[in-house]
């Protein structure tokens, strides 16, 4: 039998805009640019790094050494912007000390202090910094709490830096209207307007959830609300994370990635602080794999089938021990000509099984040589690298 069409109840309240204008199409989320130091954030600037070394307590002459050895190794995998926890004195007199150590390194280094309650620290810390955060609980129902938020955004403004700021939730803005309530601490939204009204014009809102589903949720709604209120603040998402193969890691790196493939997200941090080191190559892995950022070499392959001429896993891993130090490189290893170049999509540079024994060599989609023997044909590939401005040395490390 036929049943009648039941009418949709109409909505209650507003329905809030999508996170994404068009979520069949990448596009980065419009923001405004903010200055933390020497490093730009968000706008047209490339994601950015941050990097927590507070459980590595790292010195200004180790940071320096980070630097050099990826510098030397023509990478590009380094800290950009630092966080520094101030929770006591000597977190602050560690912040000079490596500061004044990397006086020459301004250019390519800024620092940002979280301040956890040590706002008796304030004044001396900010001429330190180029930006400034601060961890605190809920201070709605906190009247000291209260004060020292007020405190740390005045004196922070007055210094003309950039605030970060951290909340665990993105509350409904109706419920919010309701309750009157303006919590920074836990809510996003109400976090900015209070910012706002202190005269804070450059702020970079940052969710601290350990709860990765919920990291997820609450960026998007933020970057929805945002759209909806014309405000363009960039984001920036943290994922704590530790070990250097758990599912932790992995979790972390699918929360982070999944958001900047929603065009969501204008810095990056990861890491626990313990591991340096493996917390950069997870950052920078992350940004690569989502395609924001391309710092090392990447490499596609097809899946192997009957037309393939040659041995894809040991001629893929040959290419890439002669090539793996190259930056912002993609090289397709493809093992027939069939369907191989209309699967290498954006390479800039191809190495197809043309027949029994030979090698095609491509430059984007167009075959530039055919018929090279297999025994000469890797060192064929790192010409034509060369010939179009592609190739870098090697240097070791010291």
């Amino acid at each position: 039998p036929f049943h009648r069409r039941q009418e949709m109840p109409e909505a209650s309240q507003p329905v809030s805009s999508m996170h994404s204008e068009n979520l069949y199409h990448y596009s980065r989320r419009k923001t405004k640019s903010v200055s933390v130091g020497p490093i730009a954030l968000g706008g047209e600037s490339l994601v950015r790094v941050v990097s927590n070394f507070s459980q590595a307590r790292q010195s200004g002459a180790s940071l320096l050494t980070l630097l050099e050895v990826q510098l030397r190794k023509g990478k590009s995998m380094v800290p950009e912007i630092i966080e520094w926890p101030i929770r006591s004195q000597s977190d602050l007199t560690a912040l000079i000390q490596c500061r004044n150590f990397l006086k020459n390194e301004t250019s390519r280094l800024a620092f940002l202090g979280r301040f956890e309650d040590a706002l008796a620290l304030l004044d001396e810390g900010l001429p330190y910094l180029d930006a400034a955060s601060f961890k605190s609980g809920p201070i709605d129902t906190n009247e000291s709490r209260k004060e020292k938020f007020i405190q740390f955004v005045g004196k922070v403004v007055a210094r003309g830096l950039p605030i970060f700021l951290e909340a665990s939730n993105c509350q409904d803005p109706v419920k919010l209207a309701q309750t009157g309530s303006l919590t920074p601490a836990h809510n996003m939204l109400g976090g900015v307007g209070w910012c706002e009204e202190m005269g804070a014009k450059n702020l970079v809102l940052s969710f601290h959830l350990p709860d990765r589903s919920r990291l997820i949720q609450n960026v998007r709604y933020l970057a929805a609300q945002l759209l909806l209120a014309q405000k363009n603040y960039p984001l920036h998402i943290k994922v704590v994370a530790t070990g250097l193969r758990s599912q932790d890691r992995l979790s972390a790196a699918v929360a982070a990635g999944s958001l900047l493939c929603d065009g969501i997200g204008d810095s990056l941090q990861a890491g626990a602080g313990l591991e340096v080191q493996a917390d950069l190559e997870m950052t920078y892995g992350v940004l690569q794999a989502a395609g924001v950022r391309v710092t090392k070499t990447e490499y596609v392959s097809c899946p192997s089938c009957g037309r393939t001429l040659f041995d894809l896993q040991t001629t893929t891993e040959r290419i890439r021990s002669k090539t793996n130090h190259l930056v912002g490189v993609k090289i397709a290893i493809m093992g027939c000509i069939v369907n191989g170049p209309g699967e290498m999509a954006d390479a800039d540079f191809g190495y197809v099984g043309g027949a029994p024994g030979k090698i095609n060599l491509y430059v984007g989609k167009e075959c530039v040589q055919k018929g090279i023997p297999t025994e000469i044909a890797d060192e064929k590939l790192i010409e034509l690298i060369k010939i179009h401005g592609k190739w870098q040395e090697e240097t070791s490390p010291p």
